[in-house]
């Protein structure tokens, strides 16, 4: 009758253990999933029309695609930042790739409260995408 109460603490903890790490599983996969999409929207959207008319040459520029990034960021609520945008290859005169890098926090609830000095982890994922012309 006394091992009742100690092994259902147990076990309250132990599941309480598995919803945070199912939380933070879930978030990284949002993040990536974040990451890849605004690497895909930067890519197209981030089309140097200029150069594009002047020279056939299909070039991104770095301003339009940081601000297609932040407006796929402002359009979730994620809660994520940018941590870069790099356009490859580095230092080309005509970049045809970008990589997006974003971090997020996830929470852990359930163990925030058992614990108090752990509160989340720092999730990061990174967003590839590659401009082709057809």
């Amino acid at each position: 009758m006394l091992l009742a109460p100690a092994g259902l603490l147990i076990l309250l903890v132990l599941a309480a253990l598995c919803f945070d790490l199912t939380l933070a599983f879930q978030s990284k996969r949002q993040l990536v999933e974040l990451a890849d999409a605004a690497a895909n929207d930067a890519v197209t959207f981030g089309l140097d029309d200029a150069r594009l008319r002047a020279t056939g040459a299909y070039c991104l520029s770095r301003e339009r695609t940081v601000r297609s990034v932040s407006a796929d960021l402002a359009a979730t609520d994620v809660g994520a930042e940018i941590v870069s945008v790099r356009l490859s290859p580095p230092g080309a005169d005509c970049p045809t790739e970008v990589v997006v890098t974003l971090r997020a926090i996830s929470p852990y609830p359930f163990s925030r409260a058992v614990f108090r000095h752990i509160t989340g982890t720092t999730i990061e994922a990174h967003g590839r995408a590659s401009a082709v012309l057809r």
